[in-house]
């Protein structure tokens, strides 16, 4: 996989994937529209597909269990990659509902053999969720010393030229940071940095 293809997604998912669009209003939605929905408009779209569900947090479990019919709606046409991220999603939103066993198994089903950095963040993000704070410095440190890949500069200058939007070396590093911070609060207070405070010295 390229150094682009990987990146492009994050330019489309944007910084926060449960809060990108406007709530739906007392979660109102379309279903069979939406599950008809290719995979782009359902789960890339920052303002549509699951995303006004997944705004509310009053929605966060109705968004979750769309986007598993979606998944298994969608198995045969969906490649690894795009289930990954659909698990990922879905777990995020367990997690902000408080589903935590749920939430757990989901992450777990998000690893990607291929790619250390995503899995040093699910290591991360497993360790949050387990309150294992030994194993979450572990995992930080780790992702905080792989190496830059060939090409990582030339391929986060286009995304800014083109997108408008520059990701850093290592991803998802800075979301690890706000965990550190907010290691007590709520997954999606965490995962935002809403609780205040300087990262554990840990």
């Amino acid at each position: 996989m390229s150094l682009r293809a990987l990146l492009l997604p994050l330019v489309l998912l944007g910084p926060s994937p449960a809060f990108a669009a406007e709530p739906a209003k007392d979660c109102a939605h379309d279903r069979d529209t939406l599950l008809a929905l290719d995979y782009d408009a359902f789960d890339q779209n920052p303002e549509g597909g699951w995303r006004p569900l997944g705004a509310d947090p009053a929605c966060y479990a109705t968004a979750a269990a769309l986007i598993a019919a979606y998944r298994d709606r969608h198995t045969a046409s969906l490649d690894p990659g795009q289930q990954r991220i659909l698990h990922w999603h879905e777990g995020q939103l367990r997690a902000g509902d408080g589903e935590r066993a749920a939430a757990i198994t989901l992450f777990e089903a998000a690893r990607d053999d291929g790619d250390p950095a995503w899995n040093l963040y699910v290591d991360a993000t497993l360790a949050f969720m387990r309150h294992d704070r030994d194993a979450f410095d572990r995992s930080r440190e780790a992702l905080a010393a792989l190496p830059k890949p060939d090409g990582w500069d030339e391929s986060a200058a286009d995304m800014q030229r083109r997108f408008g939007f520059r990701p850093t070396w290592p991803m998802n590093l800075d979301v690890v940071d706000r965990m550190a911070s907010c290691f007590d609060a709520d997954y999606f207070a965490a995962y935002e940095g809403r609780c205040g405070g300087p990262a554990s010295p840990r």
